[in-house]
């Protein structure tokens, strides 16, 4: 990821360490022969193969980098932008209340119903409606994208930079445009440096009034460019980021593991697409129960301590607390059942123990450490890192490149998972 920008500043890739070598292994997965044996193909990528059989000049390492330049751009930026919208969200219990909502609210009203134990598909209609998920996701874009639009002057003309200052441009001259700039600009967004997760929404519909010097701006969010060269697939970004969150929201119970430093954006790849985070996240995750709603614990961090249930025999609940700032613990109830273990599926094997006196498995402990040209099936995209203010700190259970199930010591049973992902750009 480091050598990225290098790349683009057309340093010769030999001068680069290993990165030549890593490009050859990614291209060699998409190789025609290897290909050949996928299945559950999709429509897409069997319509890209035809397409290049069809040109015998190319070779089939064309057609391999063909293919994986495909993938990157399918998910280098639309990865990113989902860790940044799912963390901000999660730093805000009220706008992850209010997304999780619209989301149930978007189902019912079209007639269906969430249930953590079927699939779940979404139109093009219902995504359309959920207008505070949309405004997210832009307000997650106009804090961490920091693309550059550029332009070749066709003619010598005046730029007006405001009241009193003017550039001459020749025609020729090239002129980088910096977005971000905009974005940060508070006589747009008033206090620009947070995430306001309604910003873009105005009586219940997407808004698209904005000011400069109380002239309407044409262009006022640029994450995708401008003009002619705008990016072509943006709506199938927009919806392919919509749909990711939702299913996240509705399946996943989740929270950021407290104690975490504040992190920042890294200005390393300014000028290429959505920033990356200067550090890692920790988060636990969980699936939901049959029974439970995504609204049940957005006020609630579990604690890593689980208490025993001497009258039932069964394995505890863990016990759950809310915010510091409520005080009051939540106590487990008897004969409820537990929610499913989670089957996330990792990049290096997972082992389940059971616990002795019950037979059920603990919930795994993951931490993923992503080998550079190695892509990963599709995990959590929450591989980012931590803004605004650090939680209390909590009982140390970090771990690192095992996948080992630790049971806690006074009850047998394993605490809640805690996950550390270390993502690969470019590798949902």
């Amino acid at each position: 990821m480091s050598m990225f920008p290098l790349l683009i500043a057309q340093v010769p890739i030999g001068l680069l360490g290993r990165t030549r070598a890593v490009r050859s292994k990614l291209i060699d997965r998409f190789l025609p022969d290897r290909m050949s044996s996928w299945t559950g193909t999709s429509q897409l990528i069997k319509a890209q193969s035809k397409l290049l059989e069809q040109h015998a000049s190319l070779r089939d390492t064309d057609k391999g980098a063909h293919h994986f330049a495909i993938l990157w751009a399918s998910v280098g930026n639309t990865v990113p932008v989902c860790f940044w919208v799912l963390y901000f969200l999660l730093r805000d219990p009220e706008a992850l209340q209010a997304v999780q909502q619209e989301v149930l609210e978007v189902l019912r009203l079209s007639g269906g119903k969430f249930s953590p134990e079927e699939d779940l598909t979404l139109s093009r209609e219902q995504l359309d409606s959920m207008v505070l998920l949309e405004s997210s996701i832009s307000e997650g874009l106009r804090l961490s994208s920091a693309s550059t639009n550029i332009r070749v002057s066709q003619e010598d003309f005046s730029l007006r930079l405001d009241e009193e200052r003017s550039a001459s441009v020749r025609k020729g001259d090239v002129i980088a445009l910096y977005p971000q700039s905009m974005h940060m600009d508070p006589e747009i967004y008033q206090d620009p440096q947070s995430f306001r997760y309604d910003r873009f929404v105005q009586d219940g519909r997407v808004k698209t009034d904005f000011y400069k010097s109380g002239q309407k701006l044409k262009f006022f969010l640029m994450p995708f460019g401008s003009g002619a060269s705008m990016c072509p697939g943006r709506y199938f970004a927009i919806n392919e980021i919509k749909q990711f969150l939702s299913l996240v929201l509705l399946y996943l119970d989740l929270d950021l593991q407290p104690g975490q430093n504040r992190v920042s954006l890294d200005y390393s790849r300014a000028g290429l697409g959505i920033l990356q985070p200067d550090a890692d996240v920790r988060f636990h995750y969980r699936l939901r129960g049959a029974s439970q709603s995504p609204a049940d614990s957005i006020h609630r961090k579990e604690s890593q301590t689980l208490l025993p249930a001497p009258s039932t025999g069964r394995s505890p609940r863990p016990s759950c607390q809310p915010h510091p700032q409520e005080g009051v613990p939540l106590h487990p109830q008897e004969g409820v059942p537990d929610p499913p273990a989670s089957s996330i599926h990792r990049k290096e094997s997972q082992t389940l123990l059971s616990t002795p006196s019950t037979g059920r498995s603990p919930r795994p402990s993951c931490q993923l450490h992503p080998q550079e040209g190695d892509p990963d099936p599709p995990v959590s995209p929450i591989h980012r890192k931590e803004t605004q203010f650090p939680d209390p700190p909590v009982s140390p259970i970090h771990r690192k490149e095992s996948l080992t199930l630790l049971s806690a010591p006074s009850t047998g049973r394993s605490p809640r998972p805690s996950c550390q992902l270390h993502p690969q750009e470019g590798v949902p």
